[in-house]
């Protein structure tokens, strides 16, 4: 898979959110081994869309940036993707192999807001557009939270 004209085409087309949701063609599968349920593969898509285009696509950290704001604005299935991301960026910052850094606290702060509005919903079940069905995505976030509380001092509950 060609991830530069992916993240291309996705930019041209104003449908980054759909590439991070992994709706509208933009699915990528994840291995058959991962023991969760997820819309896309979260760390390929991260990594291979916008890590490594760092150098080729000007202004890259903005535009993930800008749709994980747009996806906290939306639906829970949104939030909770969004989530997944953040997750995923801060372990790549953590271990020191990502491109560019996200500002963690001012959009745990965004989040925060998005996930208190939608506590009932991210406590039930979401379906993501592959169909699959995500149960109590609640308790991941919860869990995300204890990592961040104790490591970086800023909680997202």
């Amino acid at each position: 898979m060609n991830y530069e004209d992916l993240i291309k085409n996705a930019i041209s087309k104003n449908e980054v959110v759909q590439l991070l949701c992994g709706s509208g063609g933009y699915e990528i599968q994840s291995s058959e081994f991962v023991q969760d349920v997820f819309p896309t593969n979260i760390m390929s898509v991260l990594v291979n869309c916008f890590y490594k285009q760092k150098d080729n696509i000007f202004n890259i950290c903005e535009i993930f940036s800008n749709a994980l704001e747009c996806m906290i604005q939306n639906d829970p299935k949104e939030i909770y993707i969004a989530t997944l991301y953040f997750d995923t960026c801060v372990f790549k910052e953590e271990t020191h192999s990502a491109s560019f850094c996200i500002n963690k606290e001012k959009f745990a702060k965004k989040l925060k807001v998005a996930i208190n509005t939608y506590t009932k919903e991210l406590n039930s079940t979401i379906t993501f557009d592959n169909g699959m069905t995500k149960k109590f995505p609640m308790k991941n976030i919860e869990n995300f939270n204890k990592n961040y509380i104790s490591k970086y001092n800023f909680s997202i509950l």
